[in-house]
């Protein structure tokens, strides 16, 4: 019997190991208006689309800001059914992408890739369990991703808000300008924001770090529980930061009482960090202002 089990044990391993053997997905969750998505790759008007959408599964999604007037989206992944491909719906000004047939259930050869174009200024909604989402340089609306077993990789981004929700994965960006508010949520992940420019931000991290640089934010919440915080500020405005920990340190040293009061430069920035079983580091970054 152990025999038995160990073969198919290494069956699963060599068959995760090669790009051509094929996934039960389970059940897919249904979705609304089923019978009026199309299939497949396509085109669309960039001017017609103000909201994009994404409900991915697996695999990977890249996402690459363009002009127009005509954008593409486009799934590579082999061979596939009109079930297995990816399903799409132009309803009104938003722009709904599925990952396959509504409540399909079945399995499909290989990790599907989506590559899609999309114009600035567009609100952008992405959901993905199990793949891992690649974005440029962006200007966007509202941005909203939740990702799980994934990372999230964004290069430098305005946005009017944006909101990160990821479990078991990373969340990396460039500089990020946000109008309004951040929000990221992790929970076994790191997060690492090169520089934030924001009205307010809120960060929580379960089981991850957190490497922020602070470049001009009005009102920055950070918790962190199993985690160290990086606090990188900007020397043309600075920051105040009030710390809290349960059994962290600041800089390499003990806190008294579990609490201390820190200012870098012009104490622009207001930043309150706690921590739990992590450290809190603050440096200041020399450099022109971005």
């Amino acid at each position: 019997m152990m025999k038995k089990l160990c073969c198919l044990m290494l069956a699963v391993a060599l068959c995760l190991g090669l790009s051509g053997c094929s996934f039960t997905l389970g059940r897919m969750a249904a979705y609304d208006q089923a019978g009026r998505y199309s299939i497949g790759s396509f085109a669309y008007d960039a001017g017609a689309v103000d909201t994009v959408e994404i409900n991915w599964r697996s695999g990977e999604i890249h996402l690459t800001e363009k002009a127009g007037p005509r954008l593409s989206v486009t799934e590579a992944a082999g061979k596939l059914s009109e079930a297995q491909q990816m399903h799409w719906l132009l309803d009104g000004g938003t722009l709904r992408i599925q990952f396959c047939e509504s409540g399909y259930r079945g399995a499909i050869t290989g990790n599907k890739k989506l590559e899609m174009e999309i114009p600035a200024g567009i609100d952008l909604r992405v959901n993905c369990t199990s793949g891992d989402v690649f974005m440029g340089e962006h200007t966007l609306g509202a941005l909203a991703v939740n990702i799980t077993s994934g990372d999230v990789r964004l290069g430098n981004a305005r946005a009017a808000s944006a909101a990160f929700n990821s479990t078991s994965g990373d969340v990396t960006t460039g500089l990020l300008d946000v109008a309004g508010a951040l929000a990221v949520n992790s929970t076994s992940g790191d997060t690492r924001i090169e520089a934030l420019q924001a009205q307010s931000a809120r960060l929580n991290s379960t089981s991850g770090n957190i490497d922020l640089g602070l470049y001009q934010c009005g009102d920055t919440n950070i918790s962190c529980t199993s985690g160290s915080v990086r606090l990188t500020v900007h020397p043309d405005h600075g920051a105040a930061v009030d710390y809290s920990t349960s059994s962290g340190s600041l800089n390499g040293r003990s806190v008294k009482n579990k609490a201390a009061h820190i200012e870098v430069g012009g104490g622009e920035c207001r930043a309150r960090v706690s921590t739990t079983s992590g450290s809190l580091t603050v440096t200041e970054k020399e450099g022109d202002r971005r």
